[in-house]
């Protein structure tokens, strides 16, 4: 399973149409140098829970996300991630690598939308007839699987 997510990984990485300038390219490496000596990992072959996340675990569980959920706070829906190109999934892999190695998470993907929801056959001029539901932003969501399938 590990050489299959690494070989996707690296296909993937080296896409044809991924056109990345070389400041770019030498922030990532940077990035993914430091991750991974904070860690240990040397290689992707002896990766254990504290490694960076790879381009393949973020495209898996990006695959597995429900269209048709609203979007939190921060107003990026599931079909916006699932949209997006080679360069944004590539940030968005180098931002969820930054959270999970610095045991941060940034200040949108902490904040909830609580909308009232009226309770069937309850009058809606009481406050307790009321449920709230809490609209939480979809990349923390994504983030969470992440985690929770490197934990799994």
């Amino acid at each position: 399973m590990k050489q299959k997510l690494t070989h996707l990984s690296k296909s993937t990485q080296q896409s044809p149409n991924l056109k990345v300038s070389k400041d770019e390219k030498k922030s990532m490496h940077s990035t993914m140098k430091t991750v991974s000596s904070k860690c240990g990992c040397a290689d992707e072959d002896s990766r254990n829970a504290c490694c960076p996340f790879i381009m393949a675990e973020l495209r898996c569980v990006m695959n597995k996300l429900k269209i048709g959920k609203a979007a939190g706070a921060n107003e990026i829906s599931n079909e916006m991630l699932k949209r997006l190109g080679d360069r944004g999934t590539a940030e968005l892999l180098r931002i969820c690598n930054m959270s999970w190695i610095n045991k941060t998470v940034p200040a949108d993907w902490r904040r909830a939308t609580i909308i009232p929801i009226l309770k069937s056959a309850k009058p809606p001029n009481q406050p307790g007839s009321y449920r709230p539901i809490s609209l939480t932003s979809c990349t923390a969501k994504l983030m969470e699987r992440l985690e929770q399938e490197r934990l799994s």
